[in-house]
């Protein structure tokens, strides 16, 4: 049963068509897909354009094979039904499930006691808050960096140039990445963030397989145990995942009563 929960509230999230790939016979690619196929939400467009190709070719193997299959009449066959049946019973009690989940309610004192009773157990890893510009060339990343120096808010300068000048998604966000591991980024990147300090930037265009980053350093958390606040998310989730046990429990109690139950 916890494997169940926790694959359920996994499910939980939303899946969103997003933005459009291409199509297939008139069926779009969308962010639904690369979902799908990866098991994780994941902007193509912050991959290398071949390992984005890639990914686009999986999924639009995928989708004609999923065609061919429902031609050939598979669907129809009785263990496809009987597998289908299963499927359909899983996401049932998922369902079921969340919605019961979402009745539930943690109190901060009932958060804040779990958090004190196991505060060693809340590491943080370190991560970084960073913004970014994208460039092509080196020469405009060194151009922007000149213009940024000699503005007297470097951060606000920083923000509009990446507005008007960044290559990459963020940009319309004034290349705000929000909070990251530096292992989650390409090393290059990940290393010339980490050697700033809060409230600076990279003097020097960072080169990548992506083109030519300038990366301004919001904020940084170092390694160590992880603060209140920081843990509230993963303390409700804990919390709500023992409270919805509890309600398992007794529901399974009560239909017990009133079941015709025969083990052999």
């Amino acid at each position: 049963m916890k494997k169940i929960l926790i694959y359920m509230v996994v499910l939980s999230t939303i899946i969103v068509a997003g933005e459009n790939y291409g199509h297939v016979n008139g069926d779009k690619i969308t962010d639904k897909d690369v979902q799908v196929l990866l098991g994780r939400p994941i902007d193509l467009n912050m991959l290398p354009q071949n390992d984005k190709k890639k990914i686009i070719d999986q999924i639009v193997k995928r989708k004609l094979l999923v065609k061919d299959a429902m031609k050939s009449g598979v669907a129809n066959k009785k263990e496809f039904k009987e597998a289908l049946n299963d499927l359909k019973e899983g996401l049932l009690l998922e369902y079921w499930m969340q919605q019961k989940m979402k009745k539930i309610k943690i109190s901060y004192k009932e958060q804040k006691d779990f958090y004190n009773k196991n505060r060693k157990s809340f590491t943080q890893k370190e991560v970084l808050k960073a913004r970014h510009i994208l460039l092509d060339t080196q020469s405009e990343a060194k151009d922007l960096i000149n213009k940024i120096n000699k503005s007297s808010n470097k951060k606000s300068a920083f923000i509009a140039f990446a507005k008007s000048h960044s290559k990459g998604p963020s940009g319309k966000n004034g290349g705000d990445l929000g909070w990251f591991e530096p292992k989650s980024m390409v090393p290059e990147f990940s290393k010339a963030a980490s050697k700033l300090k809060k409230g600076t930037y990279s003097k020097v265009p960072v080169k990548t397989n992506f083109g030519y980053h300038i990366i301004y350093l919001e904020d940084k958390k170092s390694r160590g145990v992880a603060s209140f606040d920081d843990s509230k998310i993963k303390i409700q989730k804990i919390l709500a995942e023992r409270k919805l046990m509890k309600v398992i429990d007794k529901r399974v109690d009560v239909l017990k009563k009133t079941a015709n139950i025969s083990i052999k």
